[in-house]
């Protein structure tokens, strides 16, 4: 069910994001935690690393 999560992730600048869990685990490792993810995060808008909040999502779609 991991296919179903998203971070989304709100910068400083207003601007927010929803990333799917797997693209991370894909990218930084099966061992990968939310703080370390958010650590290497940067803002599409503003290219700055100020996330200002962030919440796990579930999708319970088809």
């Amino acid at each position: 069910m991991i296919d179903r999560h998203e971070l989304y992730v709100m910068c400083n600048c207003g601007h927010g994001e929803s990333v799917r869990v797997l693209d991370l685990i894909k990218v930084l490792g099966d061992q990968v935690t939310v703080g370390f993810a958010i650590s290497k995060m940067r803002c599409s808008r503003c290219r700055m690393k100020n996330v200002r909040e962030y919440r796990i999502t579930f999708s319970a779609g088809p």
